[in-house]
Formats: structure tokens, C-alpha cells, sequence
């Protein structure tokens, strides 16, 4: 399907500019091979409406951060950034089932990390811990769950402070490891939590994989006591550059359209926190009265401040070919004084 591109750069759309990733020979001859077997329908990919029900985007990119090659567009009526067109369910298991998720996703590869690194990488998400907390009382949180939870390393603070933790991965590796530290932790999805619920359940930089994001967290809300929390983080579609962007990542949210996407399933937000300026996270409690400000404007916010990107980031280009990046940073500090 044609669609008008609202950006110009390179970097979008042409498979040979440099990734945002160092990545080793290995990781760029699997990026090539999955843009060979995408191109060609060895992988299915499929068009689905907008959450808004629309089928009417904007172009943004036809490459990720990786180079792999996955369409990325904006949608003329409710402004909700996407990947059209996306994979099939049948494409979307073998992403995550084989190697090449985990295998192109950081640079060297997937491992899993030692006891000391874990402990290490523990502590610095005291912070995410404190926004998963933000607007409730931690007393009274007793049990708390976290779905696509790696080895644990977001659950053991709280694994730590004595509350009862469960989490649940696709990857057996990591789940081993998180074993190993002494938390419940099992291979798997949503169905691994049974009939438990539970007073705080954590979605972190998982709802954007999801294929039905809504259909997920009405499922996911059965899982929650009635006066319970469900803390979500995702990056900020707001944060608009190249490395934010990657085919693993069905949605890029604002918190305009997260908030406005899951009201009607009766939750509304309870705080709201920035995440290294580039992710954001939001605690949802159950209500009577959901929010229903709509997103009028959205689109026009969002294709702004895409475009305005695309311009910087191209004249930067200019000036570097002509030598005058240091003469017109020289010249903007000047005029910022």
C-alpha cells in the first residue's frame, strides 16, 4: 500500500545507512537474511486497522534502528505510531521463539548475566520501583507480579523488601537465572498466573510488543485485586529518533494514548512518571470514571514534531559534508547566552 512519507532522511529508508547498534558481522548477516525472507513472503506480514479503527497513516520509516526492514507509520486520525505492516501471528512466534530477537537486539548479543551483574543491574532499577510505587502505599502491597519479567530483575527490589513476587518469560535461560535468586518465576505468558491475582502487576516495555495491546490488559485485569495497580512503561513516542525505532515494537505510545486506548476498560491513571526523558511509565487503578478527553490534536502534535526531526537531522548532514557542524554550534551557543 502507498502512503505519503512525512520524512526525507536516509537514515529511514535506506537499508545501507550505519545501524544505531555497533553490531558484529554474524548479527548484520542476520539482519539481511530477515529482510531478504520479509521481502520475498518467506515471513508473512499482514495490514490491520488502527486501535481507532482507521486505516489511514502517514510514513515514517521503512527501517528500524537494526536496518531490518519493517514500515513504520502515523495515524491521520488519532495520531497512535505503528508498525503497517506487521507481522503475522505465525512471523511474530518465530521472532520471538528464535534467535534473532535476542541475538540483534543489543550489541554482542543475548546473555544471560552472572550473579554479580544481576546485583548490579538490581539496584540501578530501584528507580522504575519508585515509579511502579508512585500515588500508592506500599503497605499494602503485598503481592506483586510482572509479566515479561526477564530474569527478575525489576521484582527483585521487591522480592527483597519480603513482598511475594511472581514472574512469568518466554526465555527459559533467563527465568533459570532468576530462579537461582530465590524468586517464583516461571516459562511462560499470561497463563502461567492461573486464577492468582494480585496486588501490583508490572508491564515494562512489554505492552509494545503486544499485538492486541487492549485485549491483553482487559485479560491482564482479571489478574488484579479490586483495589490493586497495574503499572505500565513504554518508550515515549514523543522521544522521536532513529534508535527509537525497532520491529519489535508494534506501538509507540504518548501517554495521551495510552491513558485514552485503555479507559474503557475502566482504569484510570494514578501518577504519572518521565523515564530518562525517553520512556514513560503510568500506575493504573480501577475507576467509575474513566477519562474521556479523546485526541483531538494528537496527530498534528506528533507529525510536528516528526518532521521537525527529520529537517534537523538532515541539515545536520548539510553541515557536516560542508565542515560547519563546530562553526554553527559555535554560532547557536553564542546566541543562547
Amino acid at each position: 500500500m502507498s502512503r505519503a512519507a512525512i520524512t526525507k532522511h536516509r537514515m529511514f529508508y535506506d537499508p545501507s545507512y550505519p545501524a544505531e547498534i555497533e553490531q558484529s558481522p554474524r548479527q548484520v548477516e542476520m539482519v539481511q537474511k530477515y529482510n531478504r525472507d520479509i521481502l520475498d513472503g518467506t515471513l508473512s506480514m499482514e495490514e490491520v486497522p488502527c486501535l481507532c479503527g482507521s486505516t489511514e497513516f502517514d510514513l515514517v520509516a521503512t527501517y528500524d534502528r537494526n536496518r531490518a526492514y519493517q514500515p513504520i507509520v502515523l495515524c491521520r486520525n488519532c495520531g497512535l505510531m505503528q508498525c503497517q505492516p506487521r507481522h503475522t501471528a505465525e512471523t511474530n512466534h518465530w521472532f520471538y521463539s528464535s534467535d534473532y530477537y535476542r541475538d540483534t537486539y543489543k550489541p554482542g548479543g543475548f546473555k544471560v548475566p552472572t550473579k554479580e551483574e544481576f546485583l548490579a543491574q538490581a539496584e540501578s532499577r530501584s528507580a522504575l520501583r519508585e515509579r511502579a510505587l508512585r500515588g500508592l502505599d506500599p503497605a499494602r502491597i503485598k503481592t506483586v507480579a510482572e509479566i515479561g519479567c526477564a530474569n527478575g530483575i525489576n521484582l527483585y527490589g521487591f522480592h527483597q523488601m519480603g513482598k511475594e513476587v511472581f514472574g512469568c518469560d518466554l526465555s527459559p535461560a533467563m527465568v533459570e537465572m532468576g530462579q537461582s535468586m530465590g524468586m517464583n518465576l516461571q516459562v511462560g505468558s499470561l497463563e502461567t498466573l492461573g486464577d492468582r491475582k494480585f496486588d501490583l502487576i508490572i508491564l515494562s516495555h512489554v505492552l509494545e510488543h503486544m499485538r492486541d495491546p487492549v485485549g491483553e490488559i482487559r485479560r491482564i485485569l482479571r489478574h488484579l485485586e479490586d483495589e490493586g495497580a497495574l503499572y505500565i512503561e513504554v518508550p515515549d513516542a514523543r522521544a522521536f529518533f532513529l534508535t527509537a525505532l525497532q520491529a519489535a515494537h508494534l506501538y509507540y505510545f504518548t501517554p495521551r494514548t495510552l491513558i485514552h486506548y485503555l479507559a474503557p476498560l475502566g482504569i484510570a491513571p494514578v501518577s504519572e512518571s518521565d523515564a530518562d526523558q525517553i520512556h514513560f511509565g503510568i500506575v493504573f487503578k480501577r475507576t467509575e470514571t474513566p477519562p474521556t478527553s479523546g485526541l483531538a490534536g494528537e496527530y498534528e502534535m506528533l507529525r510536528k514534531l516528526i518532521t521537525t526531526v527529520d529537517r534537523r537531522d538532515r541539515l545536520r548532514d548539510v553541515l557536516v559534508r560542508c565542515h560547519l557542524l563546530p562553526l554553527a554550534r559555535f554560532i547557536r551557543r553564542m546566541f543562547n547566552r
